[in-house]
């Protein structure tokens, strides 16, 4: 191929990948990325879970970490939009952190993984924002913990 020729061919497959990306759905798009929150309770605590919300656009993964001084787990799955609401269906869970008789004997609250498995057995509900910047989840029990989630925007995301 000639000198021209490879310069056509690549201007082509750029236009082309141009028109793919920017075929992505508009109501999505703030939502890709980075998240930053919490499982928050009433009251702000040392028990609350703090970590992150990553929301991909690849086949509609996500991957979520929460954690505190006692543990941590880490979720993934597949999301959708559905009006003002993000809905998270959580495929799989890993554990970290203290045991459980560990925390007991350190008198720290623990939620058992089966305890989290069942908490997050149900599509998690989080409602948008109008400004596309906060996510808010439904009232919830965590064990023992009643709360909600909340995420903001991060301030450095793959998309804005």
């Amino acid at each position: 191929m000639c000198r021209t020729g490879r310069k056509a061919f690549a201007l082509a497959l750029t236009l082309v990948a141009g028109l793919i990306v920017g075929c992505g759905n508009k109501k999505e798009m703030p939502l890709y990325g980075n998240w930053e929150g919490r499982f928050q309770q009433a009251a702000e605590s040392d028990e609350d879970m703090k970590g992150y919300l990553q929301l991909y656009a690849t086949n509609h993964k996500f991957k979520m970490r929460l954690g505190n001084k006692v543990q941590n787990y880490d979720t993934d799955g597949d999301w959708q939009i559905k009006g003002n609401q993000v809905l998270l269906n959580i495929r799989d869970m890993t554990f970290g952190g203290l045991s459980q008789k560990d925390a007991e004997d350190r008198h720290l609250s623990y939620v058992s993984p089966p305890g989290v498995r069942a908490a997050y057995g149900h599509t998690l509900i989080l409602n948008l924002s109008s400004d596309n910047k906060i996510l808010n989840g439904l009232p919830m029990t965590l064990g023992t913990r009643e709360g909600t989630h909340v995420f903001h925007k991060a301030e450095h995301s793959s998309y804005k």
